[in-house]
C-alpha cells in the first residue's frame, strides 16, 4: 500500500512499515532535529520505500492532489493550532487512517495549569465540546522540544476527535486509551471507510 506519515520523528514507525511490506511510504517531518534523526535512521537501515520530506505537512496537504491508501497521524494532532480544520482537511486524502494522540478533558486545566490556561467551546456538526489552549511556555525554544511549530496549540476532546470522521461517514476503532498518562490523557484510533 502507499502510505503518507505526518510527523515521522525519528523513522521508527517509517523502518515498521517498510519491514512490514508498505510500497511506498511519504513521512513529513517539520522539527529539524527530528528530520535529521529521520535522514539518520534512512541511512542506517535502507528504507529505500520511505520518501522523508522536511515541512509543514498541512501545506502539503492542501497542495496535494494524491490520495493515500493510508495516513498514520501518531503525536501530531495536539501539536496544531486548529486541530479541527486539520482533520476534515485530510479526509479526501484517504478512506484508512491511524491516529495516536493526547486529547483535552475537563481536569487538565487544574492539573497542568501552566500549559492549560484556556479552556474553549468549538463548534462541530450542531454539537458544542471543549478545548484548550496549549501553550509551549518557551519550551519550544529549547534544543530537546519534539513539538509543533508554532508557540501553542489546541487540544481537542475525544469525542469532538471521534466525530469527525463518524459523521464522514468513517467507522473508528478505539485502542489503548490512557486516561493517567503522565503527559495527559491519550488514545489511538483507527478509522476506515
Amino acid at each position: 500500500k502507499r502510505g503518507l506519515e505526518l510527523g515521522p520523528l525519528e523513522g521508527g514507525h517509517s523502518y515498521m512499515l517498510q519491514k512490514a511490506g508498505v510500497k511506498s511510504l511519504t513521512a513529513i517531518e517539520s522539527n529539524s532535529s527530528a528530520f535529521q534523526k529521520c535522514l539518520i535512521t534512512n541511512e542506517v537501515f535502507k528504507l529505500n520505500k520511505v520518501n522523508f520530506l522536511f515541512g509543514d505537512f498541512q501545506k502539503y496537504l492542501e497542495e496535494t492532489k494524491k490520495r493515500y491508501d493510508f495516513i498514520l497521524a501518531s503525536g501530531v494532532l495536539y501539536h496544531l493550532k486548529d486541530p479541527l480544520d486539520f482533520l476534515q482537511s485530510i479526509l479526501d486524502k484517504s478512506n484508512s487512517f491511524f491516529v495516536w494522540t493526547h486529547f483535552y478533558e475537563e481536569g487538565l486545566c487544574k492539573r497542568f495549569p501552566e500549559q492549560f490556561s484556556e479552556e474553549l467551546e468549538i463548534k462541530f456538526a450542531g454539537k458544542t465540546y471543549l478545548a484548550s489552549k496549549h501553550s509551549y511556555n518557551e519550551s519550544n525554544q529549547l534544543n530537546t522540544f519534539w513539538g509543533g511549530i508554532e508557540d501553542h496549540s489546541v487540544w481537542l476532546e475525544k469525542k469532538l476527535i471521534l466525530n469527525v470522521f463518524q459523521k464522514n461517514g468513517f467507522e473508528t476503532k478505539l485502542h489503548n486509551i490512557e486516561e493517567n498518562h503522565p503527559n495527559g490523557p491519550c488514545f489511538s484510533f483507527l478509522a476506515k471507510k
